[in-house]
């Protein structure tokens, strides 16, 4: 019998990995708020995943459309190839990818301090965009609004002219987020303009929906648009829910609590704001949990909960001066000035609305100085004292209309009409209600008082 012709052995076919860019994969991770396990899916192990992260792997194409579909970017977005995607200038290919680690973890001067002095260096358009986007993203996390919009405005040019869709979708969003920092009214066409490319992409990228979302409910809030910023925040709830981004969480919660509160709501707001504390100290966002036991103080203050409140707004200040924060300090030095208005103590709410004043003129935070004013005013027609109360009301007048903050300036002529009234200069009180009514606020009660300057909430990050 004929031996049979051995077949030659069958070479295993190796998938040729795909090149992608450096840093991509962990970067839509941590956007997404997955673990490893999460991504992999239970169709690659925990190790694959952080092969390829690494840069010590290459994932096959079906493998990287399944990163893609776990963390909701498109292809795109990963390769290194596409030409804008990349760091087309090998020599700041490192520092690119650093600066999108050192995004992720939220080390926002780090950012600057990589970044800042490549940014003069002569390079291709597609390394400018990344630099002018991250730079520009880093200073909008630590409130330098000036700054910010000159670089985002900058990466925006470019990135239009690259035709990178996905990336400019991005950086329309934190244009649109530093504009609101400087309340630019251009600031919700930019953040709306922002939702509707990234609607349009596919897939359209859930993390990048939900902070979005939460910027434009952000805006929405500070144009007092409280029932379209409560749809808002919920629709954003829901596009963050699986992505279990615990810090995004905390924002929206925080967010709800102030339009809560400002339709009168305070049980809701209560919730929403201890919802918000609480997974700010998941976080061990410091800086937020105080800022949030402030706005525990103030809607304690509102159901006349003065116990309550004072361990908060103690708590809010104790923290700030740990940390050594002084910006938006003011807002909870006011806070326990309100407080000593309430218990009758006029010595100590004095004290406080002093304090708050010459740290708010310090800082440039006019507003409150406005608010101080206010108070001071408050506390003057309680000690009968008329031309210091007129004085510190005509001060406060004025910022608030320089400003253009109706709403505030509304409840500031509302406080001082009161005051009128209870010396006895009714024609003055008159005219005061009248400019109120003219504001658009003719069914303000006398009585009422308004805390919620100090409902600040958070950019939705």
């Amino acid at each position: 019998m004929p031996e049979l012709a051995r077949r030659p052995a069958r070479k295993r076919v190796r998938r040729k990995g795909v090149e992608i860019r450096p840093g991509a994969v962990r970067e839509a991770r941590l956007e997404a708020g997955l673990s490893l396990a999460d991504v992999a899916d239970g169709q690659l192990t925990r190790a694959a995943i952080h092969l390829i992260e690494a840069g010590r792997s290459r994932p096959s194409m079906p493998t990287l459309e399944l990163i893609a579909r776990q963390t909701g970017k498109p292809i795109n977005f990963f390769l290194a190839g596409d030409g804008v995607r990349s760091a087309q200038n090998p020599a700041f290919a490192g520092a690119i990818a650093e600066a999108e680690r050192l995004l992720a973890l939220d080390d926002h001067k780090a950012v600057i301090a990589l970044l800042q002095p490549l940014a003069e260096r002569d390079t291709d358009l597609s390394t400018q965009a990344y630099m002018s986007l991250y730079l520009g993203q880093a200073h909008t996390r630590l409130h330098h609004p000036d700054p910010a919009q000159t670089l985002l405005r900058r990466a925006r040019e470019l990135l239009e002219g690259l035709g990178d869709q996905w990336l400019l979708v991005e950086c329309l969003d934190w244009e649109g987020a530093a504009l609101y920092l400087s309340e630019d009214p251009r600031a919700l066409p930019t953040v709306q303009e922002a939702l509707r490319r990234c609607r349009e992409l596919r897939p359209v990228p859930a993390a990048t929906e939900a902070r979005i979302l939460g910027h434009l409910a952000n805006i929405q809030v500070a144009e007092h648009d409280w029932d379209q910023a409560i749809g808002t925040y919920e629709t954003a709830l829901e596009a963050a829910g699986s992505l279990r981004d615990l810090g995004r969480m905390a924002r929206m919660h925080d967010g709800l609590q102030a339009a809560y509160s400002a339709l009168g709501n305070n049980t809701q707001a209560l919730s929403h704001a201890h919802k918000a504390k609480s997974l700010y100290e998941l976080e061990k966002d410091r800086l937020h949990v105080a800022r949030m036991e402030n706005n525990l103080a103030v809607l304690l203050i509102k159901q006349n909960r003065l116990v309550e409140a004072a361990g908060h707004v103690e708590s809010s200040l104790r923290q700030l001066e740990e940390l050594g924060q002084e910006a938006g300090k003011a807002n909870a030095v006011l806070t326990k000035a309100e407080l000593e208005y309430r218990r009758g103590n006029l010595v100590a709410a004095e004290h406080s609305a002093d304090e708050a004043l010459e740290l708010a003129g310090r800082l440039g935070e006019t507003a409150t100085t406005a608010e101080a004013r206010q108070h001071l005013g408050e506390i003057s027609a309680r000690r009968e004292q008329s031309a210091e109360a007129d004085s510190h009301f005509a001060v406060a007048i004025e910022l608030f209309t320089k400003l253009d903050l109706t709403e505030r300036l509304a409840e500031c002529r509302a406080a001082y009409a009161q005051v009128l009234e209870a010396r006895g200069d009714t024609p003055a009180a008159m005219e005061q209600w009248k400019q109120v009514a003219i504001i658009g606020r003719p069914h303000l009660a006398p009585a009422e008082r308004s805390l919620d300057r100090e409902l600040r909430i958070g950019l939705a990050g």
